[in-house]
């Protein structure tokens, strides 16, 4: 079966990538007629070099649909390590050592530094979706590649100071205990 747009909507979470290649999940940012635009969510490709937040023109014969609950968890195939003992994925900076992807985050109230350097990396996540990224599709695509550059370089730089990889679904997961946490608090 052969897909095609009407398969898909923008905001479709998606493993994409060739059949027997890497398989990387992203989100829907755009469908075009033969393409759909989609935004990497997780580092992809030798050493990891494509960085998170990337915009790929994939045909829709290229993508699979990821079921919401897998993603909220991590819980996709894909997202695991090739190698299962090798947890580290190497920084795409000359000279920066090799970081450990976490897994999930809990929220401890007394932990401010890490707190904020986790507050940080959501606020980043955030300036890095579609909307925020481009002002609505107001920004000229000049300043918007700039602008997704010096996000890119301070999500590195929080995850070094952090001590380990942060994917946007540990962020998100962190947070939303946070929240979560504060509402118990004040009930």
């Amino acid at each position: 079966m052969v897909m095609n747009r009407n398969g898909f909507s923008i905001g479709d979470k998606v493993m994409f990538g060739r059949r027997n290649g890497e398989q990387t999940l992203g989100e829907i940012v755009k469908l075009n007629p033969k393409r759909a635009k989609v935004r990497q969510l997780e580092a992809r490709g030798v050493r990891k070099a494509h960085n998170v937040g990337a915009v790929w023109g994939v045909p829709y014969s290229l993508l699979v649909k990821v079921d919401e609950e897998h993603v909220m968890t991590g819980m996709t195939e894909p997202l695991q390590p090739k190698n299962p003992t090798d947890t580290t994925i190497p920084t795409s900076s000359a000279g920066a050592s090799n970081l450990t992807a976490a897994g999930s985050i809990e929220y401890d109230p007394s932990d401010t530094v890490n707190n904020l350097i986790l507050e940080a990396i959501n606020q980043v996540y955030t300036e890095l979706s579609p909307e925020w990224l481009t002002n609505d599709g107001e920004l000229p695509s000049g300043i918007v590649k700039s602008k997704e550059e010096r996000l890119q370089r301070q999500l590195q730089g929080l995850q070094m100071a952090y001590g380990s990889l942060v994917s946007e679904i540990v962020a998100l997961n962190w947070y939303r205990e946070k929240v979560e946490y504060q509402a118990r608090k004040t009930a």
